[in-house]
């Protein structure tokens, strides 16, 4: 009898063991499926695996990776000026943010998210970034609260004190600091998730925008050591470089 008990107690660690795996495997998958698109710059794919993603019941960890999807595709239609898609997008994201922070108030990555919103409602209502620049420094400050080892927050706070101007507590030494921060982040803990080389693309446009092309094209040739079929970097970024082409994207698909 005790025999049996062991033997069943083994088979369902097995079977519990095996699920959390296969669940593992799951999540990595979806996170290289973004990262290939990404790199990629296949846009009429990156839209349909999000629009899926919200028609399933998900974990903490895959709602995650749907708030970066989410987050990527919005970047992405401001930086190419297609407004209407963006707001679209922009409810979208804010109503899953919202639902997300109702079950995990404390979660940081999540309050970064929140920051997001109002940092991309300024870019589509400019006239007001005072109010919305406050709401963004208090998700900003509530997320590093609550955790200081996570990147979504480091990376907001970097993209905050460089757009800030410098009157208003703007500090784009620091905001260099917490972006190559970031980006080791992601490298030591996550380095299957497409914001790793987002971040990195992010430094070289920002290397630009400041007139310090030769670290921007450091960086770009790096990260083609990395992955030579980086479409956005090879084709357009790093070509690019000398013809003073300063707006910033998150994403670049085609």
């Amino acid at each position: 009898m005790i025999m049996k008990s062991i033997v069943r107690l083994l088979v369902l660690f097995f079977f519990a063991g095996t699920g959390l795996y296969s669940q593992a495997n799951d999540l990595e998958t979806l996170k290289n499926r973004f990262q290939t698109i990404f790199l990629a710059g296949q846009i009429q794919q990156w839209q349909p695996l999000v629009d899926s993603l919200r028609n399933e019941e998900l974990n903490l960890e895959k709602e995650e990776v749907l708030l970066y999807g989410e987050y990527g595709l919005i970047g992405y239609y401001l930086g190419y000026g297609d407004r209407k898609r963006a707001r679209k997008e922009l409810d979208l994201y804010t109503e899953h943010v919202e639902r997300c922070l109702e079950k995990y108030p404390r979660n940081a990555t999540f309050l970064a998210f929140r920051a997001a919103v109002a940092g991309f409602s300024i870019w589509l209502s400019p006239l007001k970034a005072l109010y919305l620049g406050v709401e963004n420094q208090h998700y900003i400050d509530k997320s590093l609260e609550f955790d200081k080892n996570e990147p979504m927050p480091l990376f907001e706070y970097g993209n905050s004190l460089f757009f800030r101007p410098a009157l208003f507590g703007g500090d784009k030494d620091k905001a260099i600091k917490l972006y190559t921060q970031v980006i080791s982040m992601y490298q030591n803990d996550d380095p299957a998730n497409w914001m790793y080389y987002h971040v990195r693309t992010w430094m070289g446009q920002v290397y630009t925008r400041m007139g310090e092309k030769e670290k921007a094209r450091n960086i770009y040739q790096n990260i083609l050591k990395d992955v030579p079929n980086y479409q956005w970097v090879r084709d357009e970024l790093l070509p690019d470089l000398d013809k003073d082409k300063k707006r910033f994207f998150i994403l670049n698909l085609e």
